[in-house]
């Protein structure tokens, strides 16, 4: 049986470690041959995405769900050997280790690779993931919830029901109504990210939705 531990630190290390990077290079795309980089923006200055931005990123998304079948593999082979013993004693813990370190390196080198193809910049790719993961998870909890279908269920118990229950029952329906109106208007994702990038990232909502959960998929379940 594996330890525990061991394979919760490759877990950890193949999908959540990222290398440090020098910071004058951050926000900053790669330079075609020939032209000088570009100057990284302000670290206050908002993210403005564009359309080009967002096809981007989706095929830095596509590239990624592909990473991350090649850290799934890392994982089960490295499982696979603790529980043969491989990893036993000191010795087996610095060879586990060593493992670990090349999934990870392998990791971040696909990374930096699936960037440099896409023509994105790390904070392209932070700003629009985080963009992504909060607008399309969102979304998809408000399609999961039915919340529209519970309030009518509950509108119809409120005109069946008897008087005492109508005061609670109306509460708990304009409750719900607020958390539709907030799930469906993503109030809050535009007033942390402009309306103007929510709206551009909804006009790929499909794509982006897609590979998002393939991408979960891959991170929490090794499937796609």
């Amino acid at each position: 049986m594996r330890g525990p531990l061991l394979v919760l630190a490759i877990v950890l290390s193949v999908f959540g470690c990222k290398k440090e990077r020098p910071a004058p290079t951050e926000g900053v795309a790669p330079a075609a041959p020939g032209q000088a980089p570009e100057a990284p923006p302000p670290p206050d200055q908002p993210y403005v995405l564009t359309s080009e931005k967002l096809q981007a990123y989706l095929s830095y998304q596509e590239a990624m769900i592909q990473v991350y079948a090649g850290a799934v593999s890392d994982i089960q082979a490295l499982g696979a050997q603790a529980d043969a013993g491989r990893y036993q004693g000191p010795i087996g813990g610095l060879a586990a280790a060593e493992e670990v370190m090349k999934a990870t390196e392998r990791r971040a080198a696909a990374e930096a690779e699936a960037r440099k193809a896409t023509g994105l910049s790390e904070r392209d790719v932070d700003a629009i993931g985080k963009m992504v993961t909060d607008v399309i998870s969102k979304r998809s909890l408000a399609s999961a919830m039915s919340v529209g279908s519970l309030i009518e269920e509950m509108e119809k118990l409120k005109a069946a029901g008897p008087p005492e229950q109508k005061e609670g029952l109306e509460a708990s329906i304009s409750e719900l109504k607020k958390q539709q109106e907030e799930l469906q208007s993503l109030t809050e994702e535009r007033r942390r990210y402009g309306s103007g990038n929510v709206d551009l990232l909804l006009t790929r909502e499909k794509e982006l939705t897609r590979n998002w959960e393939a991408l979960m998929a891959q991170a929490f379940g090794g499937k796609r």
